[in-house]
This record gives structure tokens, sequence and C-alpha cells, in this order.
């Protein structure tokens, strides 16, 4: 019998085709274990994405998971208006609550990611005595961060779009609670939802992992990449990504086309079967973009424009 794996998303339909591409990839690379995928949702989702869902869970071992999510629970957790975040950025924080108390462990992943190898490594990393395993964030070299949620910077600052969660640890030390109870009291800290409210509960729980785990697209801007300390920034130039983040430019956005990485989602999304969506060109300069995408790009005229250079 195969050994599983769990995955843990959250999703609406508008979202799917990009989960669906994301799992695509964890199954693409991952075909010696049994996938459980358990995905957050809080609408129905349509036929039509339940049906795309079933051919990936008949080409691949794997079963998905529907997990009703109340949005009310989160309604007195803090979201500026003038950011795109929603509710369903702090689903993740219950995942101890709405998940089957028989699974121990389960790896969350952002659905704009691509994993590029087997989850070998980090799914049998040993964090029996840690709440959570992440990576460092690309804004982690930023001094604001640390003054805003008033800790040390030498604690560091993680991305929450990629995290190995002990289920169990979260469980017996009440985890979940300690996330509303520091929402609800420090909600003028709080900038980026789910994230800065992971950072500061799981401050001294958490164990920090190598960034090939969740290289993130916004590590390659030059702007985030001179603020970095020295160990990152030897890290991004050198590191192969395991799992890629394309966290600061989505690469179904034409405008994107020709970054770094921009080809291995495209590869996951011709098999997935999500193929035929068309990319998205952005609303201004739709021609502009066009010509650039199946002209210039294609013949090498390119410039790259706050982009460090690997």
């Amino acid at each position: 019998m195969k050994e599983s794996i769990n995955i843990l998303c959250a999703t609406d339909d508008n979202y799917v085709p990009y989960c669906g591409i994301m799992l695509t990839s964890v199954f693409e690379n991952n075909k010696g274990y049994h996938v459980n995928v358990y995905v957050l949702v809080d609408t129905q989702l349509s036929n039509s994405s339940i049906s795309k869902f079933s051919e990936l869970e008949t080409k691949y071992d794997a079963t998905i998971h529907y997990i009703h999510v109340n949005p009310v629970r989160f309604s007195s957790f803090p979201l500026h208006k003038e950011q795109h975040f929603t509710v369903a950025a702090y689903y993740r924080l219950a995942a101890a609550e709405l998940l089957p108390t028989d699974i121990d462990r389960i790896l969350y992943l952002d659905c704009d990611v691509i994993v590029n190898s087997s989850l070998d490594d980090l799914w049998e990393l040993d964090i029996t005595n840690n709440s959570t395993a992440v990576i460092d964030d690309m804004c982690s070299g930023l001094q604001s961060n640390f003054e805003r949620l008033k800790y040390d910077q030498s604690l560091r600052y993680f991305n929450s779009g990629v995290l190995l969660i002990n289920l169990d640890y979260w469980r017996e030390h009440q985890i979940t609670k300690q996330f509303k109870s520091y929402a609800i009291q420090y909600r003028d800290r709080i900038l980026w939802p789910d994230q800065d409210v992971l950072n500061a509960v799981l401050l001294d729980s958490k164990l920090h992992v190598g960034i090939e785990w969740n290289y993130q697209m916004g590590f390659l801007k030059q702007s985030y990449f001179d603020t970095l300390p020295a160990y990152l920034q030897s890290e991004i130039r050198t590191t192969q990504p395991k799992i890629i983040h394309y966290n600061q430019s989505k690469p179904w956005n034409v405008a994107y086309y020709n970054l770094p990485y921009n080809d291995i989602w495209h590869h996951y999304k011709r098999l997935s079967p999500w193929k035929m969506m068309c990319d998205i060109y952005p609303p201004h300069k739709k021609l502009n973009y066009f010509i650039k995408r199946w002209l210039l790009w294609p013949l090498g005229f390119m410039i790259q424009t706050d982009t460090i250079q690997l």
C-alpha cells in the first residue's frame, strides 16, 4: 500500500484553474504517493469545476475532499479595504479544527505555486517539536515588519504560501484559538492578514527550511532583493527551486510572460484539464502586449526591469 501525503489549499470557482494546475504539478512529481487533497471552500463549486477536479482524481492516485468553511467564524479578523485580500486568506488558520483528527500533518500550498520536484524531503521532515516548517518571505529584510509586529528581526519573517503544519501540535497547544486572540487584540498591527498572525503566534515554535521549498518570484525583484540579508541573497542566486511561488508575477498574465520560471508553470498547465484556458492580457495596452507576446519576446527582444540577473 502506498504512503500518503496530505495537501491543503483554498479556492473559489474563479481560482479553480490555478488551484488545479498547482495540484497537477503535485501529482506529476509525487507518483509514489497517494495524495489526499483537502480544499477549503466557502461556497459550492460549480459542476464544471468539480468535474475537472474529478479528472485529476481519475488520472492520478489522488482523492480530493471539499471542506466547507463558514466565513462568519472569521468576521472579527481584520482586513484592510485598500488591499486585495479577502477573509479567505484566514481559512488556513483553522486547519487543525476543520480537518479530520486522524491527520497529524498537512502541507498547505497557495494556488499560485508550482511543485517542480518530489516532496519527499519536505514531507518527511521531523517537526515533532515544531508547530510548522516555514520559509523566509521576500519582505523578510524589511525592518518595518518587525517594528509593526514588535519582535526582533533575528527571529525572521516567513511567507504563508507554503506551510508544513504539525496538526497535532496545533491541536495540543490550541494554536487556532491563539490566532483568533492575537488577531482581535492586535488588529492594528496586522497589515498582511494571515501571514502577520502566523508569524506573531508561531514565533517560538516554527522551523525554518531552505528557500527551495518556497522560491518566491518576489525574491527576483531588485527592490526586494536589495533589502534581504546576505545569506538569503546567496541562496536566491544558487538555489534550484523545488516549489516556485509566483507571488509577485502571475504566469497566466501575459505581462509576465518573459520572466524566469514562467515556462515551468505553462508546462504543468498543458498537462492539466485546463490546458486550453487562455492567458490573461492586461486590461490596458492589450494590443501592445499581444505584439510583445507573439512577436517581440519570441525573437528575443525583451527588457527586464527591476529583476535581478541569475
